[in-house]
């Protein structure tokens, strides 16, 4: 965890199964997010790539990351 700064972009992998109602389980997300965000630099790039709903990266992701 301590090497999260290094890169110049960083890739979040991790999975969102579908719970009822054919929605993601977000836990995985949310939880790389808040871990993640103690350690990266002001403006370093993030990626998602997970079975999440369109702009999740903007509505769920972005608001975490930009609190660190």
């Amino acid at each position: 965890m301590a090497r999260l700064a290094e890169p110049h972009v960083n890739t979040v992998c991790v999975p969102a199964p579908f719970i009822k109602h054919r929605e993601p389980d977000l836990s995985y997300v949310l939880g790389t997010a808040q871990t993640i965000s103690r350690r990266l630099r002001q403006g370093q790039p993030v990626i998602l790539e997970s079975t999440t709903f369109p702009r999740a990266t903007v509505k769920v992701l972005k608001p975490i990351l930009s609190e660190s």
